[in-house]
């Protein structure tokens, strides 16, 4: 009767065991993470799962539609002014060109958008500290309401790209009250947040729909392509006292402080966003670059070159509407460097995040919030002859680590997984 209870005991067990693996109840330990996609979360671009012990993704994934037939790499091109006498300061300045456009009709543009007017003559700047090699800075009220802004306009003469009649170029434009506060709280938020994106902002009721207006006005302003993919981060009384919360640090942001929003916008690159992500390349061993490959460098003959590359387009909005602009044209695709080539599935990335990460006595949750595919500056190959200045893509990991250090920044060559930059505070 012992033997028969027993036996009826072990099979009860064998049961049990067999209808909990069948159930679908994930197991405990190891076997509960995984360090891949699946192919929906892939082509969807949303991902959330256990990678390894206290590494949680929970991440928006360039969807794969925007890389599966491949992407280029292309020679960089710098922007310059068009027109006549763009070679000729004094005649430039009467006649003035931002963004291939008139001044006046870019100012149109700017009053329509943030329903003002542009008020008194436009005055030039630094005049009196005007060399060869210096640019021209123009600036001029604008009035909307009560609130008085004020304009700069910006065009840099040349530079050691230059290799014909010397012309203006890389113009920039901004906007805004001068008694604002310009300190980087919006950066702050998006480090040190997590979940920062969930606060809520009253005066922006639809986020996607102003981002496709505000994009759309972007474009003509500037005449190029803005691409699709955007960033927002609210700037709420909420969301600064959660930072303060976080990282001990108290930021300037009053009680009787607006509450604002910024959005981010990128050129676009072959439908992918043109990041600033200052990439850095250390030449090897009888390696050569030309001038404008060293031109974000620290001398003509260092070692270290510093990529050049195009900053975001930043919109500030409050309840009244559009009240800081800040926008550039520099850099942009020129010739094809290299053809397209498939890019690495981003299975082969979260490998790598999870290697540097197993390496690392990790005492507390980190999550991967994002892997997202983009354009930034870098360098031709070096043992294809003297280095210059490209576009290529990378794919770019930001993992939210909390406490001082915030947000770490992980970039791979989008072709072959090279490490170009691991573990690195971010910087966009």
């Amino acid at each position: 009767m012992k033997k028969h209870n027993i036996w009826a005991c072990l099979l009860l067990s064998l049961v049990l065991v067999l209808s909990a693996c069948q159930s679908g109840t994930a197991p405990e330990g190891d076997a509960a993470y995984r360090n891949h996609f699946t192919e929906e979360e892939k082509n969807n671009g949303i991902a959330n799962f256990e990678l390894m012990k206290n590494v949680t993704v929970d991440a928006k994934i360039t969807p794969t539609e925007k890389y599966r037939s491949g992407l280029k790499k292309y020679y960089m091109e710098h922007y310059f002014e068009a027109g006549k006498d763009t070679d000729n300061r004094e005649k430039f300045k009467k006649d003035l060109r931002l963004y291939g456009k008139k001044l006046p009709e870019i100012q149109k543009l700017i009053e329509k958008e943030l329903d003002g007017k542009f008020v008194g003559k436009p005055k030039f700047e630094n005049e009196d500290d005007y060399t060869e090699m210096g640019d021209i800075d123009l600036s001029q009220n604008f009035q909307r309401g009560d609130d008085s802004y004020e304009f700069w306009a910006d065009w840099y003469f040349d530079g050691p790209w230059q290799k014909e009649t010397r012309r203006f170029s890389c113009p920039s434009l901004s906007i805004r009250i001068p008694q604002e506060d310009t300190s980087n709280i919006a950066e702050n938020i998006m480090r040190f947040c997590p979940g920062y994106k969930n606060f809520q902002t009253p005066f922006i009721k639809d986020r996607e729909a102003q981002a496709e207006k505000l994009r759309s006005f972007l474009e003509k302003l500037t005449g190029r392509k803005i691409a699709d993919e955007w960033d927002f981060i609210p700037v709420t009384a909420e969301a600064v006292k959660k930072t303060e919360d976080t990282v001990k640090h108290s930021y300037i942001h009053s009680k009787s402080e607006e509450d604002y929003g910024i959005f981010w916008f990128y050129a676009d690159v072959a439908g992918l966003p043109f990041l600033d992500l200052q990439l850095q390349y250390n030449m090897k061993e009888g390696e050569t670059a030309d001038k404008v490959a060293h031109a974000g460098s620290a001398s003509d003959t260092s070692a270290t070159l510093l990529a050049l590359s195009e900053p975001k387009q930043a919109v500030r909005v409050s309840r009244k509407g559009i009240t800081k602009l800040n926008i550039s044209h520099y850099r942009m695709e020129g010739e094809i460097y290299k053809d397209s080539t498939e890019v690495l599935n981003p299975d082969k990335i979260l490998e790598r995040i999870e290697k540097y990460y197993s390496r690392l006595l990790l005492t507390s949750p980190i999550t991967v919030t994002d892997i997202r595919l983009a354009y930034t500056g870098y360098f031709t190959d070096g043992s294809e002859g003297e280095i210059q200045p490209s576009i290529a893509p990378f794919w770019v990991v930001n993992v939210y680590v909390g406490g001082e250090l915030g947000t770490a920044q992980f970039v791979y060559d989008a072709f072959t997984g090279e490490a170009v930059r691991e573990g690195v505070q971010s910087i966009c």
